[in-house]
């Protein structure tokens, strides 16, 4: 199910301070780390092997039982103990090969490693994660973690560890379709399955339950800016009040968007100049568009009819 999060890895930047020698860094700062989490697993492993042995010998000399079905439990319980922790010590791997695959934005930082708690709750989401897709999921989430100190909420751990194939598949439609760190409240969320879908996101706490609105209190000047790096600039009458109502991502879905393709902006603010739900006071949308020269050229997408 975790397709929804790893889809077009390829173009996912993770933001970093990295270069080539970034995995042998990452295995001085968290090599003990890593040791900590296996010791425990070398702990039960060897206790569970001396239980064996017991097993048999009981069943040998006192009560003639098969230990052939002891020992075979006991082995089932020490091959599950070993591929929990094989999951970590390749996941971790993993997303040390993606932070070597970014290129450095500043030369010269000292990578800052995640806290002790923070490794040790996303190891433990990770050794129950049996599927490849889910592991390099996590394995991205670290990637970032390590990159940026703070990036990733334990509280996003466990939604990764938690979310249904449902809810991360309306998760990606619905990201698709943000501008910054909001969504544009088309009609459509507003009834019927459109509805349905917001309100799945909302339970689990993707998006916030509130009804939220981008003010323009009058009198700010003719211009409204939406966007990013790509804008859409709205004419508005500096007489009126203006407001758009939009779906707000919470902490938790600005942190698992993080992993996903950014969103086709220029799509996005296109629509959003066509459909906006709420056009009171708007007299012109335009898209802005960045020339090599460090120009701008615009272009007029929509005009008030009594303009």
């Amino acid at each position: 199910m975790w397709e929804v999060i790893i889809a077009g890895a390829a173009a996912v930047k993770v933001p970093g301070l990295f270069d080539a020698a970034v995995k042998a860094t990452g295995e001085r700062l968290l090599g003990p780390v890593m040791d900590s989490w296996a010791q425990p697993i070398k702990d039960r492993t060897e206790r569970r092997s001396r239980i064996a042995s017991a097993i048999t010998d009981l069943a040998v000399k006192d009560i003639d039982a098969n230990a052939s079905l002891y020992k075979a439990e006991v082995d089932a319980l020490l091959q599950q103990a070993g591929m929990r922790t094989e999951r970590v010590s390749t996941t971790f791997g993993q997303a040390l090969s993606h932070i070597a695959d970014v290129e450095p934005e500043t030369a010269g930082a000292a990578p800052e490693p995640p806290s002790e708690d923070w490794l040790n709750r996303w190891s433990r989401y990770v050794e129950d994660a049996s599927s490849e897709d889910l592991q390099d999921a996590f394995a991205r989430i670290l990637a970032g973690e390590i990159t940026r100190k703070g990036s990733f909420s334990v509280a996003t751990l466990r939604l990764v560890s938690e979310l249904s194939q449902d809810v991360a598949s309306e998760f990606q439609t619905f990201w698709s379709n943000v501008i910054e760190d909001y969504a544009i409240a088309y009609p459509e969320y507003n009834r019927g399955e459109g509805w349905q879908r917001l309100l799945a996101l909302r339970e689990v706490g993707l998006v916030s339950a509130a009804n939220a609105a981008i003010h323009r209190p009058q009198p700010l000047g003719p211009l409204w800016g939406f966007g990013i790096d790509t804008q859409l600039l709205v004419e508005v009458d500096p007489a009126i009040h203006s407001e758009i109502p939009i779906i707000n991502l919470t902490r938790l879905g600005r942190e698992l968007g993080s992993i996903l393709p950014p969103p086709p902006q220029e799509a996005n603010l296109r629509r959003f100049a066509l459909e906006s739900p709420n056009k009171i006071g708007w007299k012109r949308a335009s898209i802005v568009h960045p020339q090599p020269d460090g120009t701008a050229g615009l272009e007029v997408l929509w005009t008030a009819p009594n303009s």
